[in-house]
């Protein structure tokens, strides 16, 4: 059985990784490609709002059914930032060429 220590060595490792991959990318970005990330955006934004408008309907005195509709409504906020930012990479892109 792994104990306490054993897994905060473990996730150090994991965490120090991370660091290591976002200094890297820091240091030489990677091109991203506008169009898919803004569908997928847009096509997350759509079911966040179906669900959210489902969910708003259903019962709103239960706990389990408030604390489901914020985290789509959260879902549906990082939509509309994804959506900002493929909106934001596309102008780039199409500004540099």
């Amino acid at each position: 059985m792994v104990s306490f220590n054993q897994w905060n060595f473990i996730n150090l490792g994991r965490y120090l990784d991370f660091f290591i991959e976002a200094v890297t990318r820091w240091q030489a970005p990677i091109e991203i490609d506008a169009l898919p990330m803004l569908g997928v955006a847009l096509l997350g934004f759509g079911i966040n709002l179906l669900v959210a408008f489902i969910m708003l309907k259903s019962n709103r005195h239960n706990l389990n059914i408030r604390a489901a509709y914020l985290h789509v409504l959260v879902d549906l906020f990082g939509s509309v930032v994804a959506i900002i930012a493929g909106n934001k990479c596309l102008v780039v892109k199409l500004a540099v060429g």
